[in-house]
């Protein structure tokens, strides 16, 4: 279960939510190694990710320093003092705010006008 960091062929990865899948060889690729592995997780922007013909990979938990956290978009910031949904309704503090197509931008906990912080990964949304 995530979080997890995932170091994939020398590339680091975020695993923010649900379960990191773990296959070998790589499934759909006919000519796959028996040698190669896929990896399938949530990323920090709540898109599912598959890593194909992956040869070297470690899955491990973040360390007490490694506050693992969802995207924070840019948008969340000082300057955004917004206090009602697009659709009108009013932020409640405390409520997790989804920026962009599909959460493509990331999310952000409000705490007032303007005050935003990084939602931990495998936080559960209220």
């Amino acid at each position: 279960m995530a979080p997890k960091i995932i170091e994939a062929d020398g590339a680091e990865y975020i695993a923010c939510e649900g379960f990191v899948n773990v296959y070998q060889p790589s499934r759909e690729i006919a000519d796959s190694s028996s040698k190669t592995y896929e990896i399938s997780f949530t990323d920090e922007y709540g898109k599912t990710r598959d890593l194909k013909d992956i040869r070297i990979y470690t899955v491990r938990e973040p360390q007490a320093s490694e506050a693992l956290s969802h995207a924070m978009p840019a948008a969340a910031n000082p300057s955004n003092t917004t206090i009602t949904y697009e659709n009108g309704q009013q932020i409640q503090p405390g409520s997790v705010v989804v920026f962009g197509k599909d959460r493509d931008e990331g999310e952000a906990e409000w705490l007032g006008p303007g005050k935003w912080k990084p939602v931990p990964c495998g936080f559960t949304r209220r």
